[in-house]
């Protein structure tokens, strides 16, 4: 794992995503993942505009798990993972591309930015990031086994999402929930 020597979206791994250039075909291009900090007056400035920006790129965007990853982050209630596009020319708030709050071994919560965000087709024309979700979690699978945790366990609203990523179900983590659980073994 990078240590940054500063404070401001702490470098934690490498990663790749791909990009939908402006002719359709899709690239390559380099991430990473990083660990942001309320402290940070960059990382707090990015969350509050991030805030107010993702909500007005997409119409079908639903903010509410993003708002709970805001409010983890503003109350340190749990740490605030991302993967973040490698680009000096761009502000922090740019860069994020998904964000994820993780307490323990659990992920609480998974946002994509709009234009990295599975949509129905009715939609991904907007799109121009794709497999950021799945980078964010293999980023978060080191995290969680770097901090001595041998599972890393997930309450999803989008089962199609985890199961694409091998995780499997575990129905007895939280019989009475509405959503359901998942959980990966690490290595």
């Amino acid at each position: 794992m990078y240590i940054n020597p500063s404070f401001s979206s702490q470098k934690l791994y490498d990663a790749k995503i791909r990009h939908k250039k402006d002719d359709g075909t899709k690239e390559t291009i380099n991430a990473q993942i990083t660990k942001l900090s309320y402290d940070d007056p960059e990382d707090s400035s990015a969350m509050m505009i991030i805030a107010l920006k993702w909500r007005s790129m997409d119409e079908y965007f639903n903010p509410k798990y993003f708002d709970n990853i805001h409010f983890n982050f503003k109350t340190k209630f749990a740490n605030t993972l991302a993967i973040e596009l490698v680009d000096d020319s761009k502000k922090l708030e740019n860069k994020i591309v998904c964000l994820a709050s993780i307490s323990d071994n659990e992920v609480e919560y998974l946002q994509a930015r709009p234009d990295a965000e599975y949509k129905p087709v009715r939609s991904d024309s907007k799109r121009k990031y794709y497999g950021a979700g799945k980078a964010l979690m293999q980023g978060i699978f080191q995290y969680i086994k770097y901090n001595k945790f041998n599972e890393v366990t997930v309450n999803s609203a989008n089962d199609k999402f985890y199961n694409a990523i091998g995780m499997k179900p575990a129905p007895e983590l939280n019989p009475d929930s509405r959503f359901n659980y998942y959980k990966h073994k690490l290595d």
